[in-house]
């Protein structure tokens, strides 16, 4: 799916009611006009011209940003304590331990404590 600047989007609904909102001589004028081959779906067309009608922006909708809090001091204090009573515990089993999901819990060990899996460790003499 292509993406329409807020100027093109313009030009579309222009196009689209000069052309008495005819679909096919929409798509043709805006191929003309833009020299490319690709036009602007039917779909496309009737949803800029029912934004356009009701008053909305053109422009897509603002999404709200995720507020990820998982890695609290307090989670970050739960898992230190945890790998130091028992560090050979896995990353699957300790999540479902203290009740982190493991993309969670695998990044407070990599970014906050600076463990890293799979290092060659020494433990056993020979």
């Amino acid at each position: 799916m292509e993406q329409y600047t807020p100027h093109e989007r313009s030009q579309i609904v222009e196009i689209y009611i000069q052309q008495n909102k005819s679909i096919v001589k929409t798509q043709r004028a805006w191929r003309k006009i833009n020299k490319v081959k690709s036009a602007p779906s039917a779909n496309t067309l009737y949803r800029l011209y029912e934004r356009f009608s009701t008053g909305e922006a053109l422009t897509n909708p603002k999404r709200p940003n995720k507020v990820r809090p998982r890695r609290s001091d307090d989670n970050i204090a739960l898992v230190q304590a945890s790998v130091q009573r028992s560090p050979t515990t896995s990353q699957t089993r300790r999540s479902e331990q203290l009740g982190i999901k493991r993309t969670t819990l695998r990044r407070i060990l990599h970014h906050d404590l600076h463990l890293f899996p799979y290092k060659v460790q020494v433990t056993q003499n020979f």
